[in-house]
Parts: structure tokens; sequence; C-alpha cells
């Protein structure tokens, strides 16, 4: 059992991470970065059957890049279209409907080492910049892209995120040497984890 900080070093540790605060506020100040939308061609629309109400088809606003990385709508188990039959529901920030997603990063066999700076420690980073970012999410579906199976639910979601990801070929092309995928369910910065692949 790891031997408990005293008060006098619990006291030191938050003093310097407010003066890790206050370097990062400050350098914030000093070169601020203007918010620059992406134009709308950098985005494709995608529909999925809502496993929780079968009766709903969400659809999402996706990033093309990691949209193409991944592999395409279909299999992220979406469609381009509305399911016949569906009740559309529109997916967008500040929406509270419950979600579910994948998130992954490709890992590098051997880690950066990020140095220490006044606004933050040193720290280990094993995801590698794929298609200009560390980190890609995209909505997940359970079907198999064509929109032939109008009842998934969450299990069905969860043995399909299985059947994808539990193969070598797909680890190495979206995973490389240390990364990980999640499925996660939620909304907002709500999310909970389903089922979980490492390289």
């Amino acid at each position: 059992m790891a031997r408990r900080k005293s008060a006098a070093e619990l006291a030191e540790l938050a003093a310097k991470k407010r003066i890790q605060e206050a370097a990062r506020k400050a350098a914030r100040e000093a070169s601020p970065k203007p918010y620059v939308a992406r134009p709308e061609t950098d985005f494709e629309y995608g529909f999925y059957v809502d496993p929780l109400n079968n009766e709903a088809a969400l659809r999402f606003r996706i990033p093309k890049d990691s949209l193409t990385l991944y592999g395409g709508l279909a299999k992220a188990g979406l469609v381009a279209t509305l399911p016949t039959g569906k009740a559309q529901i529109n997916i967008g920030k500040g929406n509270k409907q419950v979600t579910f997603r994948v998130r992954w990063y490709f890992g590098n066999a051997i880690p950066e080492v990020v140095p220490e700076t006044a606004a933050h420690g040193r720290w280990i980073r094993f995801a590698d910049k794929t298609a200009g970012k560390y980190t890609h999410t995209l909505p997940f579906g359970a079907s198999a892209g064509d929109g032939t199976d109008p009842t998934p639910s969450v299990d069905s979601l969860i043995v399909r995120f299985d059947q994808l990801f539990n193969t070598e070929t797909e680890k190495a092309r979206l995973l490389g040497a240390r990364g990980v995928v999640v499925l996660e369910q939620g909304y907002g910065s709500k999310y909970i984890t389903l089922a979980k692949v490492a390289a």
C-alpha cells in the first residue's frame, strides 16, 4: 500500500498545481487562438437506428477525416439516408440524447516523453497523430451498414464491436502498437465505457 502524503506534502502539491494553472492561463492570454469554424465540406452525415428506441434513427454530423481513417459509414454501422419508417432525431451540440460511439487512438511502440514545463508536469504519451488528431471519435451503429437490422440492441452493438476490433488486422491498422479503442454510451461529457480493446 502506498504511503499517505503528509499535510505539508499535499499543500506543496496544491501550490505547484496553482502555479501550473497560472502559467497555462498566462500562456493562453499571451497568445490567444481565435476560433476557426471548419467548413461544411469537412463533414458527412450518417444515421443509425437507436438501440434504445428502435422507432427512431439518430442523425450525426461526422468529421470526414476520422470517418475515412476508420473505413467509412458502413464500417461504423451507419447509413447515409434515414431508414424507412424511422423517426429522425438530429444529434448536435447540447443535445442530451443518449448515443453510442467508438473512441480510439493509434499507439506508438516507443512512447514519447513530454518534458515538464511551467504549465504542466512531465508525462508519457503513447498516442500518435493520425489524420491530424491524437484521438478520434465516431458514432457507432449495430447494423452492418446496410440498414437491414431494424431492431438493434445494446447487446448486438457490443457483439459487433468485439467482432470488428478483436482481429489482428484491425488492431494493427487502427491501434498500432499500443493503441486503445472503447465503445461508449452517453451524451455531452457524460459517457460510460461498454467495451474496450487494446492493441
